[in-house]
């Protein structure tokens, strides 16, 4: 087994994890470091400095809300950057 060598973060334990590409749930840790997701897999044994127990909860790393209702916005900026971004 491959463990991170790098401390994360955060470290976010035991989760469900849903992708987004439409395949089963599975369980994984995700480590974050600064404001990018930098592992997903059996990361336990990784140091970090923040760890949060996800057992019994579903995480899902990388979603953004799609469904906004924004769509008249498009009209005046075709890019409509904010809502791509969530910001």
């Amino acid at each position: 087994m491959r463990v991170h060598s790098e401390p994360f973060d955060i470290l976010i334990t035991g989760g469900q994890v849903v992708d987004g590409s439409g395949n089963p749930w599975f369980r994984a840790d995700v480590g974050i470091t600064g404001d990018r997701i930098s592992g997903i897999g059996v990361l336990k044994h990784a140091k970090a400095a923040v760890r949060i127990d996800a057992g019994g909860k579903t995480v899902a790393p990388g979603f953004i809300d799609a469904h906004v209702h924004g769509d008249l916005m498009l009209l005046a900026d075709p890019f409509h950057e904010p809502a791509i971004r969530q910001a």
